[in-house]
């Protein structure tokens, strides 16, 4: 959704492409290699969008203080809140069926608890 909205120096490319392509890659082949597994419960899931959620309460309260928002899709001065609030919408939605499905993955894959109290 930013790509190509601002030009990044060499670095600013290098540190851009480690945290948030490569590190994710790395984190999900990882996690399909070695685990650990089971641990993805449907609690779980529910847990991991409470920080994404508070985030954008406090994006949305500070940028209406301030009148600065992180992310032109969030901006309020240029989507209006209806535009911003649906944008808001889709990203949370999309995280829990990237969620859900990371826990439908887990239930699947070979348990990493069973694996290693045999060793």
């Amino acid at each position: 959704m930013l790509r190509g909205l601002a030009t990044l120096t060499p670095s600013g490319a290098v540190a851009n492409t480690m945290l948030h392509v490569l590190a994710p890659l790395f984190a999900v082949v990882v996690w399909l290699w070695i685990g650990p597994r089971p641990r993805v419960t449907a609690a779980t899931v529910w847990w991991s969008v409470v920080y994404p959620i508070a985030w954008l309460v406090y994006t949305f309260v500070r940028g209406a203080a301030t009148g600065w928002y992180r992310y032109p899709f969030l901006d309020v001065n240029v989507q209006g809140y209806p535009g911003a609030l649906t944008a808001a919408a889709i990203i949370a939605v999309v995280f829990l069926v990237l969620a859900w499905g990371v826990r439908w993955a887990d239930e699947r894959l070979t348990d990493t608890d069973r694996l290693t109290a045999r060793v």
